[in-house]
């Protein structure tokens, strides 16, 4: 039977902003970290393509700001994205518009957890306490009464097994499409200069 918690009930620590990225943190001469945007966050993961460098100055303490695996991001302004840190992007930050949680994965799988808050009804329930007239942001104190369905583990591993199968799939054919894009081009410039 799935019953349902309020978010702040299944992650470990307390819901945290990201770093605070500002024209005084791009100083050249120093330490190179990425931060991650709004923007590359895409269907539910961060997109490592073209990472933002923020030069951060000697002795800066970062340490409550690194992204570990396993972390959830969610950004605070509409578009609502929800991405799960991977290994990839272990010590990196996120930007000071989105927050950092860590889902407890005894209770629920972080993959399940992005999932349900970037499905129709995840989403619906995030905008529900969203504020704004133009650009809507959501509270970080609203995050922590959304209610999130817990499904027992065994359900969540099923339902984990098929979504893994179908990102496997997808990125096949995001792989396939890209291969026949370069094909493509390679073609028009062989033939069509």
């Amino acid at each position: 039977m799935t019953i349902s918690k309020n978010l702040e009930d299944v992650i470990y620590e307390k819901i945290s902003r990201g770093y605070n990225v500002s024209g005084k943190n791009q100083d050249e001469s120093t330490t190179k970290i990425r931060v991650i945007n709004n923007k590359d966050i895409i269907d539910g993961r961060v997109n490592s393509e073209e990472p933002e460098m923020l030069g951060i100055p000697e002795g800066t303490d970062l340490s409550r700001y690194l992204l570990r695996p396993g972390d959830v991001i969610l950004t605070l302004k509409s578009p609502f994205k929800v991405a799960l840190i991977s290994e990839k992007e272990k010590n990196s930050v996120a930007n000071q518009n989105m927050v950092v949680m860590t889902p407890n994965p005894e209770i629920i799988r972080p993959e399940i957890f992005v999932e349900f808050l970037n499905s129709e009804h995840g989403q619906k329930q995030i905008k529900s306490v969203a504020a704004g007239s133009i650009i809507l942001s959501i509270p970080v104190s609203a995050i922590k009464s959304l209610k999130i369905p817990i499904p027992p583990m065994d359900i969540q591993e099923k339902i984990w097994g098929f979504l893994s199968s179908s990102y496997q799939y997808l990125e096949e054919l995001e792989a396939e499409r890209k291969s026949l894009t370069d094909i493509k081009n390679g073609v028009i410039r062989r033939y069509l200069k």
